[in-house]
């Protein structure tokens, strides 16, 4: 639900920009509460091991890490709102911003089929980092990476 209302909140900021752009904070928030989600889920599933979960620990690390990269990209696109001054957004940038609430209603359903599908990928390879934000962009450059 925390990227679903991420996604909710960058298309009302587009929608209403600028006028709302204390919306941006309610983005921030949920950007906070998706870190918070996403640590304690690998916590969990660290503490409880790979046995207790219907999926595979390296589908559970690629699930988390990209919910929680939909609610850090919606903040980024919020963040830039402000950065690069932008007084008025467009059409497209409205459009783009309705695909993933449009598609955030599809994932419910996806999850019948995430636990009877058998596994199909090889397990990640010994000192696999996870989701340690190796090669993510920030605005500084690339994190984790010399």
């Amino acid at each position: 639900m925390n990227a679903r209302a991420g996604e909710q909140l960058l298309r009302d900021l587009l929608a209403d920009f600028p006028e709302q752009d204390g919306l941006a904070r309610g983005i921030r928030d949920c950007e906070h509460e998706g870190d918070r989600l996403a640590r304690a889920t690998l916590l969990r599933l660290a503490e409880r091991g790979a046995r207790a979960c219907a999926l595979e620990a390296p589908d559970v690390h690629a699930l988390t890490g990209a919910l929680d990269d939909v609610v850090d990209f919606a903040e980024e696109a919020a963040d830039q709102l402000g950065l690069y001054g932008v007084e008025a957004t467009t059409e497209q940038s409205l459009e783009m911003a309705e695909v993933p609430v449009r598609t955030g209603t599809r994932r419910p359903a996806a999850r019948p089929l995430a636990r009877s599908r058998a596994p199909t990928a090889p397990a990640p390879p010994c000192g696999w980092p996870g989701r340690s934000g190796a090669g993510r962009r920030t605005p500084r450059g690339f994190a984790g990476r010399p």
